[in-house]
């Protein structure tokens, strides 16, 4: 059985070391809460989900991965209890799409930025033009109804974090 809490929403972007997220939560058609949606692992990754608002399953999974080489199979993800699409930025840099469920795979992105979403196209689209991760998320925020002030950010290398907040 699927978890049924479901956000139907987010922005979470990267580009040049930065990961950037918007804050608003939905459900059923309304805003739940505003929260911080990207975080730093204890293996140093970046991390952000779009999906479910309960992913503790998958960041468990995945919360030493150090390298690719040690990414869970998609025959495991698929097992997981919950549906989201994340981004996970290994500490050497490696940016990774992964998604849990019927569609359960980890795709390495070569792209120079990356996305996920209800604004990622927004997203994809102004980083294509030169924008920054959180310029992006911030362009999101002002076209996708799913994504919302305030913009969080955090940088890539351990202990220094983006005191950006838009």
């Amino acid at each position: 059985m699927r978890n049924s809490l479901r956000t139907h929403g987010t922005t979470i972007a990267y580009r040049d070391g930065i990961m950037a997220c918007d804050s608003q939560w939905t459900s059923a058609e309304m805003v739940l809460s505003s929260a911080c949606k990207i975080e730093r692992l204890p293996s140093g990754a970046l991390y952000g989900a779009s999906g479910y608002t309960d992913d503790r399953e998958l960041k468990l999974l995945i919360s030493g991965v150090k390298k690719e080489e040690d990414l869970p199979l998609a025959s495991v993800l698929e097992k997981i209890s919950i549906e989201c699409q994340a981004l996970l930025i290994l500490p050497n840099g490696r940016v990774l799409r992964i998604m849990t469920g019927d569609n359960a795979e980890v795709c390495p992105i070569e792209a120079p930025f990356a996305a996920v979403g209800s604004g990622q196209g927004i997203a994809l689209g102004a980083m294509a033009h030169g924008a920054s991760a959180l310029e992006a998320v911030t362009i999101a925020c002002d076209l996708d109804i799913y994504t919302r002030r305030p913009v969080h950010s955090l940088t890539l290398k351990k202990g220094k974090k983006n005191g950006k907040r838009i």
